[in-house]
């Protein structure tokens, strides 16, 4: 697989070399990627610390799957996740849209089958807007 070339932190994305190694195991594309954050089906609370998780399905009729994205949504200027986390978590989009954010791309992974919904974890898909709009 083609390494992606990230120009420092100053992209849209930023790939770190884990989603990379992982893209290539797995037999994900960059356009999945992308295409998972843009229209995500579910997106869940990390398991890492200010992070978000965002899945499709892909349903084959023997052996259906998931493919699975973890990132993370930081201010470019003060490099903070946590800051943007809680403006997600308190329904602030519209302050999450007019600054200046960046998403890093952490890891992505197939799932073997279908996952049970935990309704606790799941976000709005409101959040779709973010990146949307991100500059």
């Amino acid at each position: 697989m083609k390494e992606i070339k990230n120009k420092n932190l100053s992209g849209k994305y930023y790939w770190t070399n884990h989603v990379q190694l992982k893209m290539s195991q797995y037999g994900v594309s960059k356009t999945n990627v992308l295409n998972i954050l843009r229209d995500p089906q579910r997106i869940e609370v990390g398991v890492c610390e200010d992070t978000y998780a965002a899945m499709k399905k892909k349903d084959k009729v023997k052996n259906p799957y998931e493919i699975w994205v973890m990132y993370q949504i930081i201010n470019r200027e003060t490099k903070d996740a946590k800051e943007v986390y809680k403006l997600i978590s308190d329904n602030e989009y519209e302050i999450v849209l007019k600054n200046n954010y960046q998403v890093i791309i952490i890891s992505a992974w197939k799932y073997p089958g279908v996952t049970n919904i935990e309704d606790e974890k799941v976000l709005s898909l409101t959040l779709q807007q973010v990146f949307n709009n991100l500059n």
